[in-house]
């Protein structure tokens, strides 16, 4: 991840309006300044998938169908033709132009991958990936670069995306930053997952150290329910014996 001079930078850079930063995250790209960037893809991910079997329905649906996956936030692509490879019609949703002609030059002639460029919270991308719901979403350092004024809306839209017998995989990082020390990367918790999938795009309540704060309102019907929950076996450096692996799956 971002080294310590980059993580202030960053910090300072995205303390602006939110509505801003899509442009911001392109402004990076045109100036190749990445530093987030490890240049592979995460090897929790390979190993959620083959190493749980009983958690995902086969990625290849009969007469050739294939199920099909998302990775928003994708940043280089590196996780988009890992799920093609598993068996998907993988897509890989980017805010930045510059990053989706990236992904593009270095995945061209492969198949069953795709990257498309938009706004997550819009819909306009969706066109783009004709089929639908997503049966399988990943999400790895989308969710942490987001401010928490947006973590309602994304739970809300990862609900709203994943098919009804869909799986969604967060790899949760960072685990051991506190969470009141900014970013992006924002730090987080396996609690805050777990409030915020109890009722998709309901407000949140944080202590002064920015931590989540347990409420007692019950389930809402967009509400998602952990299947799944583990420390990372193979991870990137940074992240070995902190980052951890959740699946979800729709409450009703």
């Amino acid at each position: 991840m971002a080294n310590p001079e980059s993580a202030v930078y960053l910090a300072k850079l995205f303390s602006s309006e939110p509505s801003s930063h899509i442009e911001k995250w392109n402004g990076l790209w045109k100036d190749s300044y990445t530093p987030w960037d490890q240049g592979i893809s995460n090897p929790a991910l390979l190993d959620a998938i083959t190493n749980h079997p009983e958690l995902f329905p086969s990625a290849i649906l009969g007469e050739g169908k294939r199920r099909r996956a998302l990775v928003p936030g994708c940043g280089r692509g590196y996780d988009v033709p890992v799920l093609a490879e598993l068996g998907y019609d993988a897509w890989g949703l980017e805010g930045s132009v510059d990053a989706v002609d990236a992904c593009r030059k270095a995945t061209k002639g492969k198949e069953h991958v795709g990257f498309v460029q938009g706004d997550f919270f819009g819909t306009e991308w969706e066109a783009e990936c004709v089929g639908g719901e997503f049966d399988l979403i990943y999400d790895y350092t989308f969710f942490c670069a987001l401010p928490p004024v947006k973590r309602p809306a994304w739970a809300l839209k990862m609900s709203q995306l994943l098919a009804k017998n869909g799986r969604l995989i967060c790899l949760e990082f960072p685990t051991t930053k506190p969470p009141s020390t900014g970013g992006p990367p924002w730090g987080i918790t396996a609690e805050l997952y777990l409030e915020i999938f109890r009722h998709p795009g309901q407000d949140i309540t944080y202590d002064d150290q920015g931590f989540v704060v347990g409420s007692e309102e019950g389930e809402s019907k967009e509400a998602m329910q952990r299947i799944g929950h583990w420390k990372a076996e193979r991870t990137l450096s940074y992240g070995t014996g902190k980052d951890w692996i959740s699946v979800w799956e729709h409450s009703f």
